[in-house]
């Protein structure tokens, strides 16, 4: 299996119960001069009935679907949304080039520990950082609780009505997105998608967020009637709130009277 390139944006969610926010579970435990076996690390970390074992890996996804689904996993089992971040994390800088040797694919570290096709599946996306995500490379975080204050609700991303028994496992909850995005007109899907994506706060990467939602798990570019939505959305946006789309303010406040779908 070809190893890939650290991507250029990726997204880490974490709480109170998060072995740490930015640090891994080992941080305060082991220094990081002390060598780690890297598949031991991630083998240890892979074991999901084992929520107690700290390991030197700090957990990413390139897919923002997932962050948001493990944000609202969170609320579900009682976790206060103030405490609840999602944290943007960018690599494509010069800076980052440094830091991005200590990142890896969890797919590739999983093949090597010859785990069956089935099992690999939950690691797509996913890729781990060697004891900490360093703060530099941090460039926007939100809490749950101001998504929540600017209308930011599972309703909003699958519809009208929706309704789980339980809260829905990452499959499940990304048939309810696409089958709803589905039932819309082109050009409203644009709009709708970049509506959501402009509630975290960050326009200068809205466009990229609400391709991330159309899209969850391939790279995609929206273009003609859906890519027109997007930059509406965008737009009413800005105008709405009184931003700019070059901004990357942190828990910026947004006009009550934002559009809502």
């Amino acid at each position: 299996m070809t190893t890939p390139s650290p991507p250029d944006l990726l997204f880490r969610t974490c709480s109170d119960t998060s072995a740490g926010r930015l640090n891994s579970g080992k941080k305060n435990h082991v220094t990081a001069s002390q060598q780690q076996d890297l598949l031991e690390e991630f083998a240890s970390h892979s074991n999901f009935w084992d929520y107690i074992t700290p390991t030197t890996l700090v957990s990413t996804t390139t897919l923002l679907l997932r962050a948001i689904h493990t944000a609202f996993d969170k609320l579900y089992r009682g976790e206060e949304a103030e405490r609840v971040k999602i944290i943007f994390i960018k690599l494509g800088s010069e800076a980052a080039v440094a830091a991005s040797a200590k990142v890896h694919s969890a797919e590739t570290l999983a093949d090597r520990l010859q785990f069956s096709a089935e099992k690999k599946k939950n690691y797509k996306g996913e890729y781990l950082f060697e004891w900490e995500i360093p703060e530099s490379l941090v460039i926007h975080r939100v809490t749950m609780a101001t998504l929540l204050q600017r209308g930011f609700s599972i309703e909003r991303l699958c519809g009208p009505g929706t309704a789980f028994v339980g809260f829905p496992r990452m499959r499940e909850f990304r048939m309810e997105i696409r089958h709803y995005l589905r039932s819309l007109r082109v050009y409203n899907k644009g709009l709708q998608a970049g509506r959501v994506a402009c509630l975290f706060g960050c326009q200068a990467l809205a466009g990229r967020l609400a391709a991330d939602l159309l899209s969850p798990t391939a790279p995609y570019e929206p273009s003609g009637r859906v890519g027109r939505g997007i930059a509406e959305a965008v737009k009413d946006y800005e105008f709405e709130s009184g931003g700019s789309s070059n901004e990357l303010g942190s828990e910026m406040q947004l006009s009550q009277q934002l559009v809502v779908w």
